[in-house]
C-alpha cells in the first residue's frame, strides 16, 4: 500500500476522485485484512500463499487494487469527455472566426469593386 502511495502521489494531488477512491479502498482493505499477516515485500501471489489467512489477504488486495483502478478509469473517461468537448468548442469557434474573416474580406473586395 505504501509503495502505491509513493508511486501515485503526484496523480492523487491532481485528481480528487482518484484520491478519495484510493483512501477509501485503503481503509476498506485494512478492514477486510484485519488479522491477516503477510509481507508487502514479496510478489502478490507469494504474499497471498504465505499469508496466515490467504482468503482475507487476497480479498483485501483485490479491493485495494480494483476500487482505485475503476475510479481512475472513470476519472480518465470524464477527463477525455471534457477535453473532447473543449476541442469541439474551440474548433467551432475557430470556424466561426474563420467565416467572419472571409466575410469581412469579401465585403472589402465588394467595396473595392463598387468604387471602380
Amino acid at each position: 500500500c505504501g509503495d502505491y502511495v509513493e508511486a501515485c502521489h503526484p496523480f492523487l494531488q491532481d485528481d480528487p476522485l482518484l484520491e478519495v477512491a484510493f483512501y477509501a479502498a485503503a481503509a476498506a482493505a485494512a478492514f477486510l485484512n484485519a488479522g491477516a499477516r503477510s509481507s508487502a515485500y514479496l510478489p502478490l501471489p507469494l504474499s497471498i500463499f504465505l499469508s496466515d489467512q490467504p482468503v482475507a489477504f487476497a480479498r483485501a488486495a483485490l479491493v485495494a487494487f480494483v476500487v482505485p483502478c475503476l475510479a481512475g478509469v472513470v476519472s480518465n473517461a470524464i477527463y477525455v469527455r471534457r477535453q473532447t468537448h473543449r476541442l469541439r468548442l474551440a474548433a467551432h469557434l475557430q470556424g466561426q472566426h474563420h467565416q467572419r474573416l472571409l466575410h469581412q474580406a469579401n465585403l472589402r473586395h465588394q467595396q473595392r469593386d463598387h468604387r471602380r
